[in-house]
């Protein structure tokens, strides 16, 4: 019974156990630095990696600035081009540098996302 019990246990472990593999196919390599460039707006700079054994189209950046009150002031989309085109190839690194127009000092909440298809 205690071998049964064993095998069972050690088997449901097996199964349920999903490989070390990222859950996301894109995503941020290292952080996001911002820095304040010259005409006094925040500057960000950082690095996207591909993490799947295929290519994946469609990447793109969406950065969301909130005031005080919770309100959106600045939303900004842009795309991740690979070298190949519109596409991150398996393992890519692509750097992104941008900058927001807001002013820094209404800025209270941040919001970084990864979208792809």
């Amino acid at each position: 019974m205690k071998f049964i019990t064993v095998l069972f246990i050690s088997l449901f472990l097996l199964i349920s156990c999903d490989p070390l593999e990222p859950d996301s196919k894109i995503s941020l390599l290292g952080p996001v630095i911002e820095t304040v460039n010259s005409q006094g707006k925040l500057e960000y700079v950082g690095r996207v990696v591909n993490n799947s054994q295929e290519k994946v189209n469609q990447v793109s950046l969406r950065y969301i600035i909130r005031d005080e009150e919770d309100s959106i002031v600045e939303a900004v989309t842009f795309p991740i081009s690979g070298a190949g085109g519109d596409y991150l190839s398996q393992g890519e690194v692509v750097i992104f540098k941008f900058f927001v127009r807001s002013d820094p000092r209404n800025i209270f909440n941040k919001e970084l996302n990864l979208d792809y298809n």
